[in-house]
């Protein structure tokens, strides 16, 4: 970490013992710091001109908007020479990509199941926990829901919206500058916004579809959209929107090995917002699944 970021950082929050580099993206950084006094904590760090510089400093404030369900801020601040950074509690366990990865080749074992449907359902009750307080997320990846002893936490609340909540922290317009990774995880009514170059505000409904479409990834290796199918190519983010906004493309079949997992999340992937579940409705049903899936694990 640069020396100069550091100091500005410790004389808000602290010095720190030892410090390792989780996360380095083009404009942001991740940090795992361990304070004098033993704690761990989280260190965002943002870089560059106007707004991508102030993304770490918008999600301090979206966090405190939000409240519990959304985390807590330690500290947050700006730095001399542009960017702003975000400290936070380092939750401690698993991510839900993790877990997808551990539990992926083992669709035949109902144990597997019973975990990897229990883990989804904490997943989108994290979600519908946040939902009920107006916000939406805007950046669901399974690698941004982790699993600790006390519940599990959602991070990376950078692009997180409220519709009633004005942000002083600029950021009065949507898309932020959405990185072109996230495309295969657009809801179709998000993708043909961007496509129309509107500005196409984060919702819960298409939080829920993110969700679905992530955990499909990472159980089955492959998008619920069938490119090839499409004739598209899979690399290329424009063209991968404009099959998801027309809705010229089906899915891929039966990937899973696991028909009722399957099932519901095809339900949380449907092509209109209103034909959804919601967050706290989509939780129900895994959980529901998780203790089929148990009471086949004890026969």
């Amino acid at each position: 970490m640069n020396e100069a970021i550091a100091a500005a950082i410790e004389s808000a929050v602290g010095r720190w013992q030892t410090t390792s580099q989780v996360a380095d993206r083009t404009g942001s950084q991740v940090w795992c710091a361990t304070l004098v006094t033993g704690v761990k904590v989280a260190i965002k760090i943002s870089l560059g001109a106007g707004d991508q510089g102030l993304m770490a400093a918008r999600e301090a404030e979206a966090i405190r908007m939000a409240g519990p369900a959304a985390g807590r801020v330690l500290g947050t601040g700006t730095l001399p020479d542009g960017g702003s950074w975000l400290v936070t509690p380092w939750w401690h366990g698993p991510t839900l990509a993790v877990e997808l990865a551990r539990l992926r080749d083992q669709a035949d074992d109902p144990a597997a199941r019973t975990t990897m449907a229990r883990r989804a359902a904490e997943a989108a009750t994290a979600l519908s926990e946040l939902h009920e307080t107006g916000w939406s997320h805007g950046a669901v990846r399974t690698h941004h829901v982790i699993h600790t002893p006390h519940g599990t936490r959602l991070v990376d609340l950078s692009f997180a919206y409220c519709p009633t909540v004005r942000l002083r922290r600029h950021f009065g317009r949507f898309p932020l500058d959405v990185p072109d990774r996230w495309v295969h995880v657009e809801a179709p009514e998000i993708a043909r916004r961007l496509q129309a170059k509107v500005p196409a505000a984060p919702t819960p409904a298409a939080d829920v579809y993110a969700l679905a479409a992530d955990v499909w990834r990472g159980w089955t290796g492959v998008w619920p959209v069938d490119y090839q199918a499409a004739g598209v190519d899979a690399e290329d983010p424009a063209a991968v929107r404009g099959a998801v906004a027309s809705g010229m493309w089906r899915r891929t079949v039966d990937p899973l090995g696991w028909k009722a997992f399957e099932v519901l999340l095809e339900t949380a992937l449907a092509s209109q917002p209103t034909s959804r579940p919601t967050a706290a409705v989509f939780a129900h049903a895994l959980s529901y699944l998780a203790e089929f899936e148990a009471g086949h694990a004890d026969d």
